[in-house]
């Protein structure tokens, strides 16, 4: 989990809150390897699947996957600030496994970097969208469920609240998103042929304090919109006060072969 983030079992929340993970417990600590350390002495966890495991290079791995971004895979091949990478391309020879993320089919460059390694994909799928925050006169057209007019924040867990994808069609949207390649995001909207009025790019794990929330509602009020749009990670970052309707958009992602995946990993 980020440094600011609580210390801790999280309930079931990922250090960047993208929602409960099932069956699974999951654990956020600022300093990475005592969180994994505290995960397998208190938590009393029989195995550790952690975030970031290629950079943490002080905890010895019995497997390290690499989940490398189907486009453009590398961007500029520039390391940070200067480009979107964390090293050297020349870091992937830590990994065991390659996971091509955001296609069907791994593109040829990841292939040719594999050079033998068990190589996967995994596909994003949008699923549908959830109403949450403010905006209560649209969530209120969008369903008639009373438990959706309680005012409170809604969950991100379950499927209970879950609207279809075609609930916003036609109706001018506002997209933001906080994401390392929020063109992901972007080409998600554009799949599913939304009519979007403004795209804004945050910072990746971005804060959302007082002036962002203020210039949102600003830049969504100038755009003529009817509804917010966000990534579920970004979603539950905004207040339960935020007085503008937003829709969170849920997305799965589907491995193409799980079952060679996890016979990879425990060989």
């Amino acid at each position: 989990a980020p440094p600011e983030q609580r210390r801790g079992p999280l309930d079931g929340r990922g250090g960047r809150g993208e929602g409960t993970v099932p069956g699974l417990g999951v654990w956020g600590e600022a300093d990475r390897a005592g969180g994994v350390r505290q995960g397998g002495d208190d938590g009393g966890a029989g195995g550790l699947s952690r975030d970031d495991g290629c950079q943490t290079l002080e905890l010895a791995a019995d497997c390290r996957s690499l989940v490398v971004p189907a486009h453009k895979p590398f961007g500029n091949g520039a390391v940070l600030p200067a480009g979107p990478l964390r090293e050297p391309v020349g870091g992937h020879r830590r990994a065991a496994i390659l996971v091509a993320a955001g296609a069907e089919n791994p593109p040829p460059e990841i292939l040719a970097l594999a050079a033998g390694r068990p190589v996967f994909a995994a596909a994003y799928r949008p699923v549908g969208w959830r109403p949450l925050g403010g905006g209560l006169a649209l969530k209120e057209r969008l369903s008639p469920d009373p438990a959706e007019r309680s005012g409170h924040h809604h969950s991100l867990d379950g499927i209970k609240h879950l609207r279809g994808l075609d609930v916003l069609a036609g109706r001018p949207v506002f997209a933001f998103c906080g994401l390392g390649r929020p063109d992901s995001f972007l080409r998600s909207l554009k799949a599913l042929g939304l009519n979007l009025r403004r795209f804004t790019a945050l910072r990746d794990h971005q804060v959302y304090d007082r002036p962002t929330l203020s210039q949102l509602g600003l830049d969504f009020l100038a755009s003529g919109a009817e509804v917010m749009v966000t990534t579920a990670k970004d979603a539950v970052k905004l207040p339960q006060n935020f007085p503008w309707p937003v829709m969170a958009l849920k997305m799965d992602l589907g491995l193409d072969r799980p079952a060679e995946f996890m016979e990879a990993v425990l060989n």
